[in-house]
């Protein structure tokens, strides 16, 4: 409806909103290993699900977490290219085999889900859950991923198809919808998830301190309680260095370090529309940080024009 409307103007505007799945590698064994965060990484194919379950227009695959537009940002670090046959090889060669659960193994689990025996039981219901089809398992462990989000539309449609990447290579991934409100304080904070599809917002600064260095574990927004003494080092001198050639380089090196221990996956960034009555001009703002930094330039904007004639 708005689209339609000849009077609008549309503004397109580069805003540092990231989405990426966090790994808790505390609460998944699993998700400890390297090797199958990397795997992971590359069975997901970041432009598809830009172009088939979100849109191109309004939305850009992204592989750091420093956002494109910083001076910090480093191009050409370790990528994840999509690539099913390099995820299956990872993931056999750190030990996980397939292995196939048919209907009678359902069957039978459905009886021993009612023994006595503890460790009978809790098997067998983890084996109903699971589900009929061919599963990577290694020792007596399936590879299955609780992949968290919050309740949103696109998040939902987001994690669908993350499903879709990773369940034919053998890994059952069991969704959860956690309500906006309790995503901070129960979801979050207590790092009750074991990954989690999340957006956040990066500042003016390129400064990822917050968000990766183990002091903010507890207190902070790491949320994959990322912790790394290379990268601890690198994120306090960066911080407190005034020199930007410096910080290009420290903050290369520390996308080197995220980029190579995967502690998430980072999927993609999204614009932020701005729409204006076609009769207002002088608008030329493209990157904001905040959304009320549309209006960072307003001084400039008018209405009207006239005709000056120079003698």
């Amino acid at each position: 409806e708005l689209i339609a409307q000849d009077s609008l103007s549309f503004h397109r505007l580069t805003m540092p909103q990231i989405s990426v799945i966090f790994f808790n590698q505390s609460s998944n064994k699993a998700l400890a290993d390297k090797a199958v965060r990397q795997a992971l990484a590359h069975a997901i194919s970041k432009d598809e699900m830009v172009a088939s379950v979100l849109d191109p227009v309004f939305y850009s695959p992204i592989d750091s977490p420093v956002f494109t537009s910083s001076f910090a940002y480093k191009n050409d670090i370790k990528k994840y290219a999509y690539d099913t046959a390099t995820a299956a090889r990872i993931l056999k060669e750190a030990g996980w085999e397939h292995a196939q659960v048919a209907d009678e193994d359902i069957a039978k689990a459905e009886k021993e889900k009612e023994s006595k025996d503890a460790a009978v039981k809790e098997s067998a219901e983890k084996l109903i859950s699971i589900g009929k089809g061919t599963w990577l398992k290694k020792k007596d462990e399936f590879l299955t991923i609780r992949l968290t989000t919050v309740d949103k539309t696109e998040n939902s449609m987001v994690i669908d198809a993350v499903m879709k990447y990773w369940e034919p290579l053998g890994v059952k991934v069991f969704p959860e919808i956690a309500p906006v409100a309790s995503m901070q304080s129960e979801v979050i904070k207590p790092k009750n998830f074991e990954a989690l599809f999340y957006g956040i917002t990066l500042g003016v600064d390129p400064d990822p301190y917050a968000f990766w260095h183990s002091s903010q574990i507890e207190r902070g927004l790491n949320i994959s309680s990322f912790s790394n003494k290379e990268a601890d080092k690198i994120l306090e001198e960066a911080r407190q260095s005034v020199d930007q050639g410096k910080r290009r380089e420290l903050y290369a090196r520390f996308q080197d370090i995220i980029a190579e221990e995967l502690p998430a996956i980072f999927l993609y960034s999204s614009a932020y529309d701005y729409v204006q009555d076609k009769k207002v001009k002088g608008f030329g703002t493209n990157t904001i940080y905040y959304p009320r930094d549309r209006f960072s330039d307003v001084a400039d904007w008018y209405l009207k024009t006239g005709r000056e004639i120079d003698w």
